[in-house]
């Protein structure tokens, strides 16, 4: 029965976030943005909202640190290698792709893809051991921009292709690089 709850909560939780990004896009004001209206987009009851934030303020904060703390703890659970790195992204991102889109549109490419360019370079850098040299950050950075970049061209619609796709041709791009097969970010 505890599943069915935490998964309840779940639920709950994503379809608030859902339908306030929803109302932000189409009234581009959290001021303007009342929990009756997520409540009744949403299907649920006001208890239910009050059970997992106490006002919109709240589901603004969650989704705007909540999607960065996730992927940040999928990485520092799951990373081997920059191939692996893509490969997790993308299977964040198809778990949570209508979320992410309305977080990119709202808060604008800069502010996604700064954010996430500096947790690839995070990851990539903590699995170099006691060797942050100017080279290594070079790497980490190049990889990371090319990576966040492609990202930003997909979720901006400028690259007509899906997630899986996606992973295909990053792993074609780094596998075919010598400079990254030889690299101190492959985990030997």
């Amino acid at each position: 029965m505890a599943k069915s709850e935490y998964k309840n909560a779940i639920r709950s939780r994503n379809l608030i976030k859902q339908y306030y990004l929803e109302l932000l896009l189409e009234k581009g004001d959290i001021n303007k943005i009342t929990v009756t209206e997520i409540v009744k987009r949403a299907g649920i009851n006001r208890g239910t909202f009050y059970a997992h934030y106490s006002n919109v303020y709240e589901v603004e904060n969650s989704i705007s640190t909540g999607y960065l703390t996730q992927i940040k703890r999928i990485l520092k659970e799951q990373y081997y290698n920059p191939v692996e790195l893509v490969s997790i992204l993308n299977d964040y991102f198809s778990l949570n792709e209508e979320l992410l889109k309305g977080v990119y549109k709202i808060y604008g490419p800069k502010s996604f893809t700064e954010q996430l360019k500096d947790l690839v370079v995070e990851t990539l850098m903590t699995h170099v051991e006691n060797d942050n040299s100017v080279e290594h950050l070079i790497s980490a950075n190049f990889l990371a921009y090319g990576v966040v970049g492609i990202y930003n061209e997909w979720f901006s619609g400028n690259l007509n292709v899906s997630l899986k796709e996606l992973t295909t041709l990053f792993e074609k791009q780094i596998f075919n690089s010598e400079s990254f097969k030889n690299s101190i970010f492959f985990i030997k």
